[in-house]
């Protein structure tokens, strides 16, 4: 168990390195900070994992440390405003998450260790097709036409933390985006496989690009505007502004 923990603390910290080099707290007040006994236990508790991690308690282990890194906690929470730190990541114009300057330090901490920890949990669990995406391997994708748009996909997804987003608002809004999201995904994927295997040309990178993204727009809708309408027009502008235009033809139409 130990050897884990000191892994998963790595991985913690050398993504947070390549993320923010030199403006979270240095690499080594962290470590100083994820040597602490609760933090440790409470890290340890987690596993073996048998059931899905819930963003709460994992935001309860954080905390001490968010409480380090950001002193003032936001207004409505740690939990709401990660969720809306992520759409200021997605939609930087649109206005959310006004405390970020002062608070992003620390939803940048919390999501990387749920994103750790998420990893952990997909490694340990059954695929789930209402909460889990099997995302193409690169030799898979490699031959597709629209392999680069693909794997630029594939870099904002986990960059810009829209998987956690997704599972931070199954707890802290009404909102079932995931399921959503999830299942369409995986209908696309098992119709697109089963027509590549009966020799039908499918291009397997953009199925599952405008699948998964089909509906990110609905992160960049801000409060009163009418997400039904306006969430193709937020989805077309987060790929267009990441270079993905053919996945962005079929995702927002």
């Amino acid at each position: 168990m130990n050897k884990m923990i000191r892994q998963l603390n790595r991985d913690i910290l050398d993504s947070l390195s390549a993320r923010r080099p030199g403006e979270l707290a240095n690499r080594r007040a962290l470590q100083d900070m994820m040597k602490q006994p609760g933090w440790t236990s409470g890290l340890a508790a987690l596993f073996p994992i048998r059931e899905r991690l819930s963003c709460a308690r994992i935001l309860e282990l954080c905390t001490p440390i968010l409480n380090r890194l950001s002193p003032q906690a936001p207004k409505r929470g740690w939990g709401p405003f990660t969720y809306q730190y992520v759409c200021r990541l997605m939609f930087p114009e649109n206005g959310f998450a006004p405390e970020a300057d002062r608070c992003g330090a620390g939803a940048e901490f919390y999501l990387t260790v749920l994103q750790v920890l998420l990893d952990q949990e997909r490694s340990a669990l059954p695929f789930d097709p209402m909460m889990d995406f099997q995302f193409l391997a690169a030799e898979e994708y490699e031959t597709c036409d629209k392999a680069r748009e693909y794997h630029r996909f594939l870099a904002a997804w986990r960059g810009e933390f829209i998987y956690e987003l997704m599972r931070l608002g199954l707890e802290f809004t009404p909102f079932k985006t995931l399921s959503h999201i999830a299942g369409v995904h995986h209908i696309a994927m098992t119709a697109a496989r089963g027509l590549a295997q009966a020799g039908v040309e499918v291009d397997l990178a953009l199925i599952s690009g405008a699948a998964a993204a089909h509906d990110v727009g609905k992160f960049g809708c801000r409060p009163g505007e009418r997400v039904p309408y306006l969430h193709y027009y937020y989805t077309d502008q987060w790929l267009l502004e990441r270079k993905m235009e053919d996945i962005s033809h079929i995702a927002s139409n």
